[in-house]
Formats: C-alpha cells, structure tokens, sequence
C-alpha cells in the first residue's frame, strides 16, 4: 500500500493539476479525449437536464437551466479541490509509511491483547461502511438537487419547506465528503488521515460559511427559517422542516454520484481481499465506465434528436 498509495496520491496531484491549467489557463485548445472537467461537465449536465424535463416548459425550467453554469463551476472547483486533498494525503506515504489503520489495529494488539488481523478487518469494514453512507447520502441530495429543493421560495404555514436530506441537515453533500475523507483516510498512512480529515472539514465549513453569508444576503428571513430549523452539518435523527412534496430523481443522482459508488466497491474489494491491485483495478474500473455510460448517453441523446428535412 506504501508505494501503490504515495503513487497515487502523485498521479492525483497531477491530473487534477493538468485540468485545472487546462480549463482555466491554456490558452489554446485542449486536443486530447480524456480530460476530467469534460467528463464531469458532460455527464453532470446529462442529469441536470433530466431533472430539469421533469418541470413544465417555461419560466421555472429556464431558471433551472440557466442555474447550472454557475452552479457546475462551483461544484468541479470542489472536486478538484477534493482531489487534491486526498492526492497530497495518499503522497504522504513518502513521509510515513505506516497505514493509519495497522497502526490503530497493532496499538490495540500491544495494549488489550486483541488481535491485530481482526481489528484490521473489523476497522476496513468500517471504512467500506462509511463510503457506502456517503454515497447513498450524496446520490440522495443530488437526487433533489434542483432549484426549489434546499428551501422554498415562500414561507407556508411559519415553516421552511425542503425535500430528502435536507430536512435533517443543511449541507447533507459537504457531511458526505466529511464521511469519505474519514473512509479513504483509513487506507492512508498516519499523517495522510489526519491531512484528508482535517483539510476536508476546513474546506467544507470554509464553503459552508461562504454560503451562508450569501443567502443570507439574498434570502433573509426564508434563510433565517430554515437555518434555525435544521442543523448545519450533523444530520438530525427526525426532519426538521415540513416536507414539500417534491420528487426525487433517483437515477439523475446516481448518474451524478457514480464515481462516489466506484469508491466504495473498491474499498469493500480491498477490505475483503486486502489487496491493493483489486482496490485500485476497481477504482481505475468504475471512472472507466462513468466515462463509457457518458458517451452512451450522449450517442442516445443524438440519436433522439430529429433530423431537419
């Protein structure tokens, strides 16, 4: 895991380096087929459409649309963010080459006699348990991810109105990413877990707290509702809000966390196996195949459409 980690931590740094250059700064254009902002940007828009035919044409739906180029900026700026953190994290196998995991698994062996094997197993299938919540958490926020979801636009009955997780927490993706920091942390060494861990909280509330202050800004006392009601990040065990009856697109929002479930098999196939090529056959697998149902939606998509005479 030592070189397989500090390897792709590396890579990581790398190709999240190279796209961002390449999105933002180059100033010719890109001739290469794989870049990471066009696959996002490609299939993220496929379910941001989807969701958006859900809503009779007009003035809503235009708003939706409309919605998506700022909103998607903001959201592949995280991911590469995201990336980083966790590609400088794994790097530090350069500095430390001890998995955080056997390290917590042989410290219990010499101080409760337990052993350290089981402990290990006990401590990876609970890693594989945190990304397999995270996932199912995230697809479930981006499953209601459209414009009248977070919070309503009118106060009904003295109550702020939201859907799905966000009636039990206010940033229900940022808690998910908080859940994956502390899962993929597991199989980094020991100084890598607490850089993901702590790199992740500190980019998440520093999101969070820019977030508030603007709807805040925009949305005064709808916000002000809503903020009180439901907490910021730590999910309530009960809704908070009253529910505002919209529906869930369950396959936009696995479409949308494909590479977050790709995560978690790869976790669960290392903490069965404990084998590093598995773990990172199905990682390298899954981005392979978000790349290949990207381009069958697209091929449909042209197909559909009709041919001018």
């Amino acid at each position: 895991m030592t070189i397989f980690g500090a390897v792709v931590g590396l890579a990581l740094i790398l190709l999240f380096l190279i796209d961002a250059f390449e999105a933002i700064l180059q100033p010719r254009r890109v001739t290469h087929r794989f870049r990471f902002a066009r696959l996002f940007y490609r299939s993220s828009w496929e379910a941001w459409k989807l969701i958006a035919l859900q809503i009779p044409a007009g003035k809503k739906r235009s708003s939706l649309l409309g919605v998506f180029g700022p909103l998607s900026l903001i959201c592949l700026f995280s991911m590469w963010v995201c990336g980083l953190i966790f590609g400088f994290a794994f790097s530090a196998y350069l500095l430390d080459s001890q998995n955080s995991t056997a390290a917590l698994a042989n410290w219990l062996e010499a101080a409760r006699g337990i052993d350290a094997n089981l402990i290990g197993r006990i401590l990876f299938a609970f890693a594989t348990c945190l990304l397999f919540g995270a996932a199912l958490l995230r697809t479930w926020a981006s499953s209601y991810l459209h414009s009248n979801v977070v919070y309503a636009a009118e106060v009904k009955t003295e109550s702020l109105v939201a859907d799905g997780p966000y009636r039990h927490t206010r940033n229900p993706l940022y808690f998910a990413n908080i859940l994956m920091a502390i899962g993929m942390g597991m199989l980094m060494s020991r100084i890598g877990f607490f850089v993901a861990v702590l790199a992740m909280l500190l980019f998440c509330y520093r999101l969070i707290l820019r977030e508030e202050s603007a709807l805040e800004a925009t949305q005064s006392a709808q916000y002000d509702l809503y903020r009180n009601a439901v907490p910021r990040l730590w999910p309530a065990f009960t809704a908070r809000t009253a529910a505002a009856g919209g529906q869930a697109s369950w396959s936009a929002g696995f479409r949308a966390e494909f590479w977050c479930w790709g995560f978690a098999v790869a976790v669960a196939a290392f903490a069965i196996t404990l084998n590093t090529t598995a773990f990172f056959t199905i990682l390298g697998g899954s981005i392979v195949l978000l790349w290949l149902s990207t381009r069958l939606i697209q091929r449909k998509a042209r197909d559909a459409r009709p041919v001018d005479p």
